[in-house]
């Protein structure tokens, strides 16, 4: 790195930068990839080297979702792959993908986590979490005023690609309901006629903090 940078010449301490934190990456030495990350972005910045600047924040992004901080870390990949993916840099999205789905498995249990609170503080007794049967998994079973309930929880850290609840469409919901009557079956034996119903939690995790919950009940096909 320290060799192309004497040389003066843009590109070329790009690729090296990318090399290296690439390795640093690879070894887990993750100060030295913060370090040469905001090298490499304010490099490619400087010298309007767009696809490499895209390529730095996934970087970042990539670290954040190492240590724990997903929220940030989806943010900085998916800014990352839009821009790859338009330009002939798209061979180095492969790996950023793989990190991208790591991050929003973690957004994912954070967010159904957080749900899982949010619903205890409102009168929910939690039964069970990501209960699986034959036709998928229930993110939550709770008993909620005189009825089970199967939860599913949809985490997003923005609104850019729509509201969490477009995604519950009419086949997961009647997905949802075969697994709930499904778990009601095997653990309710005894209380075969107590109602059940889906409801769904919409978990909206920005950038800017805090944490926002939403709440449908009885959402049915």
């Amino acid at each position: 790195v320290q060799d192309a940078a004497r040389m003066d010449h843009p590109v070329t301490l790009s690729v090296a930068l990318a090399w290296a934190l690439t390795v640093f990456l690879w070894v887990g030495d993750l100060d030295a990839v913060d370090e040469h990350a905001e090298w490499f972005i304010s490099h490619a910045a400087s010298h309007s080297l767009a696809p490499y600047l895209a390529l730095g924040q996934g970087f970042r992004g990539e670290v954040a979702i190492r240590r724990g901080d997903a929220r940030r870390g989806l943010e900085g990949l998916q800014g990352c792959l839009r821009e790859l993916r338009g330009s002939r840099y798209g061979q180095l999205t492969a790996s950023f993908n793989a990190s991208l789905v790591q991050g929003l498995a973690a957004l994912g249990r954070f967010g159904e986590d957080a749900a899982a609170r949010w619903l205890a503080e409102r009168g929910y007794v939690i039964a069970d979490r990501n209960w699986r049967g034959e036709a998928g998994e229930l993110d939550i079973v709770a008993h909620h005023a005189g009825w089970w309930v199967g939860v599913e929880v949809k985490t997003r850290s923005g609104l850019a690609f729509g509201d969490p609840f477009e995604s519950i469409d009419r086949r997961k919901l009647t997905r949802l309901h075969r697994l709930t009557a499904a778990w009601v079956r095997a653990h309710a034996a005894d209380r075969r006629g107590t109602p059940w119903r889906v409801d769904a939690v919409a978990v909206l995790v920005p950038r800017t903090g805090g944490i926002r919950f939403d709440l449908l009940q009885d959402v049915r096909p």
